[in-house]
């Protein structure tokens, strides 16, 4: 399975910066996918979009939750793409999910 995730923490994007990013995926990725948001506030959000929860730690705010993405307890089993929210996607990405590395 292909996923794209985001994460949308506190209130410095708001859920119309996770509409606008399932949006641009959707009309830029070709192949099969979920699209994904880890948040602690899901209000807002485009009843399409999978919603998870961030997994809240004391100390720990904002941007310095991406690492959990490297996390093989995550939960997501296949090919993760992970776009900030204040990204632009305005063409076809199929290759970002297809690279090998190697």
């Amino acid at each position: 399975m292909n996923y794209v995730v985001c994460l949308k923490y506190g209130n410095k994007y708001s859920a119309d910066y996770v509409n606008k990013l399932y949006n641009m995926v959707k009309r830029n990725l070709t192949l099969d996918h979920e699209f994904v948001c880890f948040t602690e506030d899901a209000e807002g959000i485009d009843p399409a979009i999978r919603i998870e929860p961030i997994p809240l730690i004391s100390g720990i705010t904002g941007w310095w939750y991406k690492p959990m993405f490297f996390n093989p307890n995550l939960g997501l089993k296949g090919t993760i793409l992970f776009f900030d929210l204040d990204v632009v996607v305005f063409r076809n990405i199929d290759y970002l999910v297809t690279y090998e590395i190697g």
